[in-house]
């Protein structure tokens, strides 16, 4: 297998790396320095068990310093041996990992960008060395960091290359430096890791919350399933579960290890101290409340909602009873639409936002006449009458806040049909 590895590879002028087998783990020794694998558990919290491993090199030097794997790729002076550091690593990962896997999971594997454009001019390595191996390429996820090859030709041609082979294709790191979505509707990748730094901002912005759902739907739509990388403590990780993401990975759930997880079970501790139960529990004691405690703050606005399409049902004056539902806090504005979407008349507004309409979006305060069909809080009042409707939150483009709809489609004594519509502010919730 090391005769073969070193054969396809065909670099003549770089030192031969030497092999030892240490507790059962192949490690190498390449030019002065030592390098093994670790594993890191990717979960499928739906499954509640590890659906996959992340091989990631470690490397130490002669005195048994850490180096840190970026260091070591970026001290190799020549491209030779940058590609047979890179096929080093992965060749360990793969030999490690057949070792010990259960044949039911996927093994992830990095390819340095620089593998990427120019490997094939160095012999072909990754086909023959995932045969020799007998792991089936089907098991294999080849990470590519999308956004270092700017020629989309070679991307697609790299990306071809693993795709013929039969392996998954992610791409590493979505959501930072030039990543566009472009890319992903033309790679059209298996699997989208997002890069950590959009979890590490989740917690403490309440607009990344909002908007994580949803990018993990949109690219859910473009075909990828999505795995949220650098997850590092508990709220992150329920965090995560919220916004639909379907694997996750970081230090809370496992750290990376010389072994792969065994044995997982929903209430066995995985390495890091991982419950599994414990984490679906909480995530769902957590929606239990959350959505009682909604309950309890709409149904406030609602039964004062519901008086005054009471009003209109009766046509009765409907001053008292809007004033009622207009003083309540977070209400933002009441206005009425026809049958076909058109606004009737000018806003309902509370006392205190009459003069202090946002001055960035005065352009849009006259909003009678307005047509509001394309809004799916009006037609789901038009096919339900008589049923109040709240909306999902989205941008009041009037108001410029996030907003949740109240709407219900009543109809007066003189036969005439009117949605009536509440925004109330959302931006804390």
């Amino acid at each position: 297998m090391v005769a073969a590895l070193t054969q396809t590879m065909a670099l003549d002028q770089c030192e031969e790396a030497t092999f030892t087998n240490k507790n059962g783990a192949s490690e190498a020794h390449f030019y002065g320095v030592n390098l093994r694998s670790n594993f890191q558990p990717i979960y499928s919290l739906s499954h509640r068990r590890p659906i996959g491993y992340e091989g990631l090199v470690r490397i130490r030097d002669t005195n048994n310093h850490a180096i840190s794997p970026l260091e070591a790729f970026n001290s190799v002076q020549s491209r030779p041996h940058l590609i047979e550091l890179d096929r080093l690593s992965r060749y360990l990962h793969v030999k490690n990992f057949v070792r010990q896997s259960d044949e039911h999971s996927w093994l992830f594997l990095n390819v340095h960008p620089e593998v990427l454009m120019y490997g094939k001019d160095y012999g072909a390595f990754f086909g023959e060395l995932l045969y020799s191996a007998g792991i089936k390429p089907t098991d294999v996820v080849v990470e590519i960091l999308e956004d270092s090859i700017e020629d989309k030709g070679l991307l697609n041609e790299t990306i071809d290359y693993y795709r013929d082979l039969g392996c998954l294709i992610a791409i590493d790191d979505f959501g930072t430096g030039n990543s566009n979505f472009d890319r992903v509707w033309q790679i059209a990748p298996d699997i989208v890791k997002l890069d950590k730094s959009i979890v590490r901002d989740m917690k403490e912005n309440s607009v990344v919350r909002r908007m994580l759902p949803n990018l993990v739907s949109l690219i859910h739509e473009c075909g990828s399933l999505v795995l949220m990388e650098g997850v590092e403590e508990e709220e992150q990780a329920l965090m995560a579960i919220d916004s639909g993401a379907d694997f996750v990975q970081g230090f809370y759930l496992a750290k990376p290890a010389p072994e792969l997880v065994q044995d997982v079970t929903a209430d066995s501790l995985g390495k890091g101290g991982l419950n599994l139960s414990h984490l679906c529990s909480a995530y769902q004691s957590r929606v239990t409340q959350r959505d009682k405690d909604t309950s309890k703050i709409l149904n406030t606005y609602i039964d004062a909602f519901s008086s005054v399409a009471d009003t209109i049902r009766n046509e009765q004056p409907i001053d008292p009873r809007i004033n009622d539902l207009l003083i309540l806090s977070g209400v933002e504005r009441c206005y009425m639409l026809n049958k076909r979407g058109h606004q009737v008349g000018t806003n309902f507004l509370p006392a205190e936002h009459v003069d202090v309409f946002p001055q960035r979006f005065a352009v849009l305060e006259d909003q009678c006449n307005a047509s509001w069909f394309r809004r799916a809080y009006f037609r789901r009042a038009i096919s339900e009458p008589d049923k109040i409707h709240v909306s999902r939150p989205y941008l009041s483009m009037t108001a410029g806040i996030v907003c949740i709809t109240l709407s219900i489609m009543v109809k007066g004594h003189d036969g005439m049909e009117i949605v009536l519509c509440c925004d109330i502010d959302w931006s804390d919730h």
